[in-house]
Order: structure tokens, then C-alpha cells, then sequence
């Protein structure tokens, strides 16, 4: 029985029923093709999607996050270029971590400077300084140790003590007053730290100004110390901070100065503020 040949509709037409019955073989390879290609279309859309809602999740997040890049070793790998030096500069830190004990020891070493290093015009403050826990006329054994004798170590009290009555008699004798400002200070290495100090003697009747009056190391109070001055004095300080050997209800956690150094430093009155490093130049 002779084949009837196939027309050209036949030859062409596809017929797709539950199982294709007839399909024109040499179009497969194309319409494979095609369904790769609608199949990849469709992924390269979601997984544009998918970044675009990271982009808008990380833009909102960086809104309300600290990131601090640093090198393996601790320090800061963000750097700038200075326009006027044409050198890198470390940027500073946008976030710092700390221990409450830090903290707590910076704001000891704070007060134990202006303790020891400052003198006002209200002699009731500066005997309390060195007070044991009475006042003058011993009528209360229950008061607060002074901050100089009760964080300072057992054996150098007394000297410190002494030396800070000598320096006080000195300048109340002048008519003076010593103001002192804290700059850059920083942990340097576990219980070390380091600070620069700058010493102002004021006449008593100029510093009582309410413009002469202030520490906050800013302009207008720096301008009002350089205008009425008598002598400035700059040092390097080098303190630790230890576990005292006998603890009180005045110092429950027990820290101590255990040692205290001053090193002087050349006055550079042609430059700004007096010479200080652009790190630490007050803030206006």
C-alpha cells in the first residue's frame, strides 16, 4: 500500500495533545532556547529584586549602626588626605569600646589632677582634700576622706599632702591661684595613662571673672587665661592606677595612684593655643 506524502501544512504543524503526537524535530533545539531563555529572564528578575530590597535593608541599617574598619591589629585602616601637609592622617574612631572600669578610672585620674595639681581661693576645700574623715573642729568623725589622701599610696600621702600645703601657702602669699587644663588624655597601656597639663596662676582678683573661672579647654576660656596670666607652665604626666592595699566605703573599688610623674615641656607662644599638636587643640 502506497504512503500518502505529507503536505506542507503537516510537515510544519505541530500536533500537542496529553503526549505530542507529531512534532517538526529540526524546530526542538529553537524552542528549547526559548524556554531557557524565558526561564533565565525570569531568575535575573527576582534576583534583581532581591537586590534592590538588600540595598534599601543595608541603606536604612547604616543609618543606626557605628562600623569601626580596623586593620588584624587594632588600629584604625581609614585614612585621609591632609590638604595642607599632602600626608595620609588617621581618621579617628567612630566607635569606641571600653570597660566600666575604664571609664571609672579616667574619671578618678581626672579629679585626683584637679585635686592635687589646682589651687582655689577657698581654703575650706583645699584642707578637705587631705582630710581623714573629720572636719576642722572634730565634730564629725564620719565625713569623706579627702580624694588626695584617700587614693594616694599609704607611704607617699604624707609627702603629697605636705607638698600640696607648701604649694598653697606659696601662692596664697603672691595672691594668686593655679588653674589647671587636662589635654589628650588616654590609656596608653593597661594601668598606664598619659595626659598634657597646662598650669595657669591667676591674681585672685582676675580669676574670681566668671570668663576665668572655667576648665572646659575651649577658646574664649584659653583667650581669658593667655590675657591675665602670671605664669604658665606645661608638663607631661604619667600616671598608674593600681588596686589600693586598704579600701574604704569612700573607695569601693579600691583603685590608687600609684604613681604620678610630671615632665615639662617647651611653651611654643608663636604658634596657636600655645603649641599644642592639632590632636589636641581645644574644640570651639
Amino acid at each position: 500500500m502506497q504512503k500518502k506524502p505529507k503536505t506542507e501544512i503537516n510537515k510544519n504543524q505541530d500536533v500537542l495533545e496529553a503526549y505530542p503526537t507529531r512534532l517538526f524535530v529540526n524546530a526542538l533545539p529553537e524552542r528549547r532556547f526559548f524556554r531557557m531563555t524565558r526561564a533565565l529572564t525570569i531568575i535575573n528578575a527576582l534576583s534583581v529584586c532581591l537586590l534592590i530590597t538588600l540595598a534599601f535593608f543595608f541603606y536604612y541599617a547604616m543609618d543606626h549602626q557605628d562600623t569601626d574598619i580596623r586593620y588584624a591589629s587594632g588600629r584604625n585602616a581609614l585614612y585621609r588626605l591632609d590638604p595642607e601637609t599632602k600626608t595620609l592622617r588617621q581618621i579617628g574612631r567612630t566607635a569606641i569600646t571600653a570597660s566600666p572600669l575604664e571609664f571609672l578610672m579616667e574619671e578618678l585620674l581626672i579629679e585626683y589632677i584637679k585635686a592635687r595639681e589646682t589651687v582655689v581661693a577657698d581654703q575650706t576645700e583645699m584642707a578637705r582634700r587631705c582630710s581623714n574623715g573629720r572636719n576642722l573642729n572634730n565634730e564629725n568623725q564620719d565625713e569623706e576622706p579627702g580624694l588626695v589622701l584617700l587614693v594616694s599610696p599609704i607611704k607617699a600621702a604624707k609627702p603629697i599632702c605636705d607638698a600640696l600645703t607648701r604649694k598653697n601657702t606659696q601662692l596664697r602669699d603672691r595672691n594668686l591661684i593655679r588653674d589647671v587644663h587636662i589635654y589628650g588624655l588616654k590609656r596608653v597601656y593597661q594601668n598606664l595613662w598619659t595626659a598634657t597639663l597646662d598650669f595657669f596662676d591667676l591674681p585672685l582678683t582676675k580669676a574670681l571673672k566668671s570668663a576665668c573661672s572655667c576648665q572646659d579647654n575651649s577658646q574664649e576660656c584659653l583667650a581669658c587665661k593667655e590675657k591675665n596670666y602670671v605664669n604658665h607652665q606645661r608638663f607631661k604626666l604619667w600616671a598608674r592606677i593600681g588596686r589600693a592595699k586598704e579600701s574604704s566605703w569612700s573607695n569601693p573599688f579600691g583603685l590608687s595612684i600609684d604613681s604620678y610623674s610630671l615632665q615639662e615641656l617647651p611653651i611654643l607662644e608663636s604658634n596657636a593655643f600655645w603649641g599644642l599638636p592639632a590632636e589636641l587643640q581645644p574644640k570651639l
